[in-house]
């Protein structure tokens, strides 16, 4: 009766399987490296000093806000928020049968006690856009998952595209690049690379602000490991070209398929303003039985070439540790030394964690 009892453990593998292609959001086998579990001694959680939600009102808009951005606003007296908008109602919605599901964009003022002081769609033709359909027939488009950042004392952002006849392939997600505030309509110029296929998927890019020598660079964390740098100064009059700097690879960062998550930002000592490098976050995850579990990381890198990783933490959760956890903004608080982290929770929800800088560095450890 051996046989019998391979034959149940062979039916049960094969149910597991299909389960989770069946979960998978683009309906096909992940990669199998992500199921390396992460120890449970291994993970994590931090708390914040102070922790807001704040959820779309259903006066302004019956869609869900999350996935934020989010940075002190220039006067100090809230925040600026980029947030995704989406009739895609959290991940309870995921296997719901009437797509499509679309993204906008909205900027958002909110204040220090998570009031929702303003809000605005970010003005582009989202009309224009076509639909984009995936395995399972799911199929979605628009523009989501917007990173604020600060360059040349203005507020940008990049964002991923899907449906834009200004791609090269309208469902083959590009990044975007436009400057917050404008109040024109924002013209749809995705990003290319030079010597990257067009046609290749494009996804959380990480923007920061680069001076030497007076002069100032537009450069984005295109991969965390190998760290792979671009240098976008040009874009806005280039037609949106990038070109590849520098890439450094670690072996001794011991986490594999690591993705961006926050726009990286440079740290100074207060009292000479010397500069100590970059801070930022990732993520990656794994598949267990239950889902995805989502993981970020702390980690630093050189202030300059060839931005080097030095610094990692091991995987963290904040506070009670959702499944899904996404950092998708980070800020410095110079007045109170505290570090500001904006993250989704299971595609809803505008989340905003301030930490102590002296306590997140702490959770770090140098890279070899």
């Amino acid at each position: 009766m051996r046989w019998w009892g391979y034959f149940v453990a062979g039916v049960i593998l094969l149910l597991v399987v299909l389960w989770i292609i069946n979960s998978s959001t683009d309906g096909i086998l992940p990669d199998l490296s992500h199921f390396v579990l992460f120890p449970q001694s291994d993970v994590v959680y931090v708390y914040p000093n102070t922790n807001l939600t704040l959820y779309s009102p259903s006066s302004i808009s019956p869609w869900d806000w999350f996935n934020p951005s989010v940075v002190l606003s220039p006067s100090k007296n809230g925040y600026i928020a980029l947030v995704r908008e989406s009739d895609f109602h959290g991940r309870k919605d995921f296997n719901r049968s009437t797509p499509p599901w679309f993204s906008r964009t909205v900027l958002c003022k909110i204040g220090f006690d998570g009031t929702l002081k303003a809000s605005s769609l970010v003005r582009f033709n989202y009309d224009d856009l076509k639909e984009c359909r995936g395995k399972n027939s799911v199929f979605g488009n628009g523009i989501e998952d917007a990173r604020l950042f600060r360059y040349k004392n203005e507020l940008w952002a990049v964002a991923n595209v899907l449906g834009s006849k200004e791609q090269h392939d309208p469902c083959v997600n590009a990044m975007l690049l436009f400057k917050v505030g404008d109040n024109q309509p924002l013209k749809i110029q995705p990003l290319s690379i030079t010597g990257v296929p067009t046609s290749q998927r494009q996804k959380n890019w990480c923007p920061f602000e680069y001076t030497s020598n007076q002069q100032t660079q537009l450069l984005c964390e295109y991969n965390i490991n190998p760290h792979i740098i671009i240098d976008c100064t040009k874009a806005e009059t280039n037609g949106g070209v990038c070109t590849k700097l520098v890439s450094t690879y670690n072996h001794d960062i011991p986490h594999k398929h690591l993705s961006g998550g926050a726009c990286p930002i440079l740290l100074r000592d207060m009292h000479t303003q010397a500069s100590s490098g970059y801070i930022n976050v990732c993520h990656n995850y794994e598949i267990t039985a239950t889902g995805k579990h989502y993981y970020n990381f702390i980690y630093l890198f050189e202030s300059t070439p060839p931005f080097s990783i030095t610094h990692m933490s091991r995987p963290f959760k904040i506070a009670k540790g959702e499944k899904i956890q996404f950092v998708s903004g980070l800020d410095y608080d110079h007045s109170t030394g505290e570090v500001i982290l904006s993250y989704g929770i299971d595609d809803s929800g505008i989340h905003i964690a301030r930490f102590d800088l002296e306590m997140l560095l702490k959770q770090t450890s140098p890279i070899n």
